[in-house]
């Protein structure tokens, strides 16, 4: 089984990822666009890329595991309540990767991937919260929610965890 770490800026944190990612996709729904914003002023880093989009890979949570550092990574929501957390490294302020509450997959932030590892984007998600004239690729397929190839993907991992919905649990504290 193919496995590779990622870090953050400063390599306190590593996660180690096993096998190959479900899917790559760049999201444009509000809630990732408000939170780039977010990030990038609290934490000095960017997250979106042209056209406002979060690029994404998708791993299983039980593929994820940290070696190094989980003392320094914290979840940050948007609101409280939200069943999403941007899990960062506090060390020097990385966003790492997405945690949904109820998922059995983290959608990993894909700068956090080495270049000759990064799966290219097969897709835009959301794009009904994408602004006209935004900069975006038109190249890569736009759905305005989930595309279909990927829920495809999501439903297969949910399949291959026993429609577990596991945490991610080297994840203790929040911002």
């Amino acid at each position: 089984m193919l496995t590779q770490d990622v870090t953050c800026d400063c390599r306190k944190v590593r996660l180690r990822l096993h096998g190959d990612c479900e899917a790559a996709t760049i999201c444009h729904c509000a809630e990732c666009q408000t939170a780039a914003v977010v990030l990038e002023n609290r934490f000095e880093h960017e997250v979106a890329g042209p056209g406002g989009g979060t690029s994404f890979a998708i791993w299983r949570k039980d593929r994820v595991t940290c070696v190094l550092g989980a003392d320094n990574l914290a979840g940050h929501r948007l609101f409280d309540g939200t069943p999403a957390q941007r899990v960062i490294a506090t060390c020097c302020g990385t966003p790492m990767f997405i945690d949904r509450k109820g998922r059995p997959w983290v959608g990993m932030f894909a700068d956090r991937l080495p270049p000759e590892t990064r799966p290219a984007p097969r897709w835009r998600t959301f794009c009904k919260d994408l602004a006209e004239g935004s900069g975006a690729d038109e190249k890569l397929p736009r759905y305005p929610g989930y595309s279909p190839p990927l829920m495809f993907r999501l439903w297969r991992a949910r399949m291959a965890t026993g429609f577990r919905a596991s945490h991610v649990d080297f994840v203790s504290r929040s911002l």
